[in-house]
């Protein structure tokens, strides 16, 4: 995009803006729980239980973990502890569904025995308890599962790694990028697939087919169905697996030719399900072998194999367009940054209402002997239509450097034709400011850019805005973390209900 059409964008997504404070509805500043090291994922996990409220994984004094239920008050209604290591909660037909993994080996690590407890909403009483999966006595598995909604039904992809069991192994320690055993982690010796019904009861486990020689992705999708994403370099293409868990081979292929990377196994890949319209999304960002970036959008016809796309190369003069067209929404606000080319990369991939939104930013990783420092700045979100026709484009503006990989992440929540992005921003050098956008999804049109109502909120907490769940209202529970640092390994927790309108 030139210069010129830019600003034009910029004006025309200007039309309208109103800053107004998000309203803070209720607010718990001393929950009765702390949430670990954001390299245990799962703490701060979160499922919308209707006609209750909002489960969540939590830290717990005397046991390993436990489960809470919070009102649209912030109230804790009841806290139940638990042994083993926690893995996912979900709502499970009306009930909340707790899955975690066993107790510790006396050699370190997690056993791969999986299981699942059965909660009452009302009180917390136990209705019913089951080993779900049984499996590698001696490599470290990477578990993954998808819900279907209120009938029960759920997934289970539990990947086999190369890492054997042994001393201070923990469950996801994949989450340091620089681990000396992040190789090991990566690399995939099996998978176990299963589907279980509203019984618990699961389907037989399903191998997929592997392809000697080449490198791979996999998707657990929100259609229940797994995408494996194969990098042939021989013949310079990607070819899409589709599985639908009751058979070894893939229920349909589809192949997408790729000439110009430069390293085909390097090419960033994200794949989405849009039940609006039953279609599955692919975003593909990757250099070029004259080192350009560029952004490839396809839409999977598993049915024909085919996949159609549209191409963007990003050029360092397009990009450049970018940070110096910016105009900003709120100079109160703002913290815009969109300055380094080689580090742009694609953040996300996701369906808002009937849009594909494909978001980019310049992140990169700092380390040294004693920390791990995260940077991050603004992002662009660019939005086609389901048939992939370019709709508009944002940039949502902040800049971020901290310990804790997950500060960048940004979340959607969407009423009618208003899509609204929740992110944190920096405030000074060690504190966050949580802030939102208000996007309209029929012009892309800002309607909003400002922070949340945080009265009650230090700064040195920030939004963990992949666990945002929503009530049976209009009103949203936001999760906030003591910032991650020193030598703690407690921090503290803020509980906010707002408004979503």
């Amino acid at each position: 995009m030139k210069l010129k059409s830019f600003l034009t964008l910029c004006l025309l997504t200007l039309v309208g803006v109103s800053v107004f404070a998000q309203n803070q509805l209720a607010i718990n500043q001393k929950p009765n729980f702390y949430l670990a090291s954001h390299i245990r994922k799962t703490f701060g996990l979160t499922a919308s239980i209707p006609n209750y409220g909002v489960a969540m994984i939590v830290n717990t004094a005397n046991k390993e973990f436990g489960v809470t239920l919070i009102d649209e008050n912030t109230k804790q209604l009841w806290q139940v502890q638990m042994e083993g290591h926690p893995l996912s909660i979900s709502n499970y037909k009306g009930n909340v569904l707790a899955i975690y993994a066993a107790d510790k080996t006396f050699f370190g690590g997690v056993k791969n025995e999986y299981s699942a407890k059965i909660l009452e909403p009302k009180s917390g009483k136990v209705i019913k308890e089951q080993k779900i999966y049984e499996g590698s006595p001696d490599y470290n598995e990477d578990p993954e599962f998808y819900f279907s909604g209120e009938n029960g039904r759920f997934t289970l992809i539990s990947r086999e790694t190369n890492l054997k069991k042994g001393l201070k192994v923990h469950l996801n320690p994949f989450t340091n990028p620089y681990s000396s055993i992040k190789e090991k982690l990566e690399a995939t010796r099996n998978y176990a697939i299963l589907s279980f019904d509203e019984n618990l009861q699961s389907s037989k486990i399903i191998t997929p087919k592997f392809y000697q020689d080449q490198a791979f992705k996999h998707f657990l999708t929100e259609s229940g169905n797994i995408v494996f994403a194969h990098y042939d370099a021989v013949n310079n293409q990607i070819q899409f697996d589709l599985y639908d868990h009751t058979q070894d081979k893939p229920t349909a292929q589809a192949t997408l030719k790729i000439n110009d990377a430069k390293r085909l196994n390097e090419v960033s890949t994200l794949v989405k399900y849009s039940s609006q319209n039953n279609g599955y999304y692919t975003a593909l960002f990757y250099e070029t072998s004259n080192k350009a970036k560029k952004l490839v959008i396809g839409k999977i016809n598993f049915s024909t194999g085919k996949i159609e796309t549209k191409e963007e190369v990003i050029d360092k003069d397009q990009f450049n367009a970018w940070s110096k067209g910016y105009m900003p929404v709120n100079k109160k606000l703002d913290d815009f940054k969109l300055s380094n080319y080689y580090y742009l990369n694609l953040a996300g991939l996701e369906i808002v209402n009937n849009k594909i939104a494909v978001e980019f930013t310049s992140s990169f990783v700092e380390m040294s002997r004693s920390i791990i420092n995260y940077t991050s700045q603004s992002s662009l979100i660019k939005f086609f239509d389901e048939n992939l026709a370019f709709q508009f484009q944002t940039i949502f503006p902040r800049f971020l450097y901290g310990m804790s990989d997950d500060l960048a992440d940004l979340s959607f929540i969407t009423n009618g034709s208003v899509a609204t992005i929740i992110g944190n921003t920096k405030n000074g050098q060690a504190s966050y400011i949580p802030v939102y956008m208000k996007v309209d999804l029929n012009n892309g049109s800002i309607l909003s850019f400002d922070k949340f109502s945080n009265k009650g909120i230090d700064d040195m907490f920030y939004i963990r805005t992949k666990n945002i769940r929503k009530f049976n209202n209009d009103k949203a529970l936001l999760t906030y973390t003591e910032r991650f640092g020193g030598l703690k390994s407690k921090y503290d927790t803020i509980l906010q209900v707002i408004e979503t309108k």
